[in-house]
């Protein structure tokens, strides 16, 4: 009689147990993101690339003209002199070159870390207001390995942060 006793409370906390944990865990409400597209598709991503491509422009121009200057200088040069100058100017010119690569590699950091960060802030604001216990962020490379199509938001997503941006 004692055995059927505990078994039977056995029995019943892990009902009740398992009755919590399906509560808790069906009422968690976890979404996921395509980041890729969210970063893509943002309004702050499309102006700071904007932004930059004419930065680059700007530089390939720069870079253009001092190399025709060059060629120019090159082909006038008759003396050894001249031409000792012309390749201190070509020496100059890759110098150059490669400071003007450095500077666009550093402002292509600086306006990827403004992007994300008012992304994760927009994003945080968006599980707040949508009572969201989770929101994970899937890069594009398998992190989430499968993700039923109901639980993903990118799409509502990308409208907030575009939509917050644009009020900002």
């Amino acid at each position: 009689m004692e055995k059927r006793v505990s078994g039977l409370f056995v029995f019943c906390f892990l009902l009740i147990i398992s009755g919590f944990a399906y509560f808790f865990y069906s009422s968690t409400k976890v979404r996921y993101v395509d980041l890729e597209k969210v970063y893509n598709e943002f309004s702050l991503t499309k102006k700071l690339n904007e932004k930059y491509l004419r930065h680059e422009a700007e530089e390939r121009s720069r870079f253009d003209s001092i190399n025709a200057r060059i060629n120019i200088l090159r082909n006038s040069s008759q003396t050894k002199t001249e031409l000792y100058k012309v390749q201190i100017m070509e020496m100059q010119c890759e110098r150059a070159l490669k400071e003007g690569e450095q500077n666009l590699q550093e402002i292509h950091q600086s306006y990827d870390q403004q992007i994300w960060n008012q992304l994760h802030t927009y994003l945080k604001t968006y599980g707040k207001e949508n009572n969201l216990d989770l929101l994970l962020g899937d890069p594009g490379n398998g992190s989430i390995l499968f993700g039923n199509e109901k639980f993903e938001v990118t799409q509502p997503v990308i409208q907030f942060v575009n939509k917050s941006y644009e009020n900002q």
